[in-house]
C-alpha cells in the first residue's frame, strides 16, 4: 500500500469530516478568495504561512493551493506513491509503511535539511479520492494537524488545497520555520503538478 507525499515537517493533519478549521476557525474555503482562485486559473500556485497567536504552542499555520490539469484519481495515485513522494520532495530520504488498515496507514518518513535528519511518523485517514487526513503518530513532530482536499473545477482541472498548522519537537526560531514552509510548499505542489500532468499525458 503506497500513500500521501511526505512534505518533511510539513506532513501535518488531523481526523475531520467535511472542511477543516484549526485554532483560528478558518478553512480552505475561507483562505480560497477571490484572488486567490484567479491566481490557480491563471496557473500559479498560493501559499500563506502565519503564526496564529491563540495557539498556545509554536506551530505556523500553511495554506497552499494549486490547479492541476488531470483527475483527482490521478493526482490520488502520484500523491499516495510513496516511492514517488522521494522525487517529488527533494528533501525526503525515506518513506516506510509501519502499519496499514482499509483506508488508513501509519507511516514514517525521515527528512534531511541542513546537518538534521527529522522523523515524522503519522497517520493518515482516506476518503479516496477527496481526502486525506493526517495526524501525530510520534516522531520528532510537536504539532500535526490538517488536510489535503482534491476538487474537480471543471474542464479537466482539478483544485488541490493544503490546510494545516505543524512544528517540531525541538527548538526552532519561527521566523526560520516560515521561510523554510513559504519555500517548500509551493515547490512540493509545482513538483506534483509537473508529476500528475507528466502521467495524464
Amino acid at each position: 500500500m503506497k500513500r500521501l507525499i511526505p512534505i518533511g515537517l510539513l506532513a501535518v493533519f488531523a481526523i475531520m469530516s467535511g472542511d477543516y478549521a484549526l485554532g483560528d476557525g478558518m478553512t480552505s474555503e475561507d483562505l480560497l478568495t477571490p484572488d486567490v482562485a484567479r491566481l490557480l486559473e491563471s496557473g500559479g500556485v498560493h501559499a500563506e504561512v502565519w503564526r496564529d497567536n491563540t495557539r498556545d504552542d509554536a506551530a505556523m499555520d500553511v495554506f497552499s493551493a494549486v490547479d492541476i490539469a488531470a483527475s483527482p484519481e490521478l493526482i490520488w495515485n502520484v500523491m499516495t506513491d510513496c516511492d514517488r513522494s522521494l522525487e517529488i520532495v527533494d528533501k525526503m530520504r525515506s518513506c516506510l509503511i509501519l502499519e496499514a488498515g482499509e483506508g488508513w496507514d501509519i507511516r514514517e518518513q525521515k527528512v534531511r535539511s541542513g546537518f538534521f535528519t527529522t522523523t515524522s511518523v503519522f497517520r493518515s485517514d482516506y476518503d479516496f479520492p477527496r481526502t486525506i487526513h493526517i495526524s501525530k503518530a510520534g516522531g520528532d513532530m510537536e504539532v500535526q494537524e490538517g488536510v489535503w482536499r482534491l476538487e474537480p473545477v471543471g474542464d479537466g482541472i482539478t483544485r488541490l488545497s493544503y490546510r494545516a498548522a505543524s512544528c517540531p519537537s525541538f527548538p526552532i526560531p519561527s521566523r526560520l520555520l516560515k521561510h523554510a514552509m513559504k519555500k517548500d510548499v509551493p515547490e512540493i505542489l509545482r513538483r506534483l503538478r509537473d508529476a500528475a500532468e507528466g502521467d495524464a499525458g
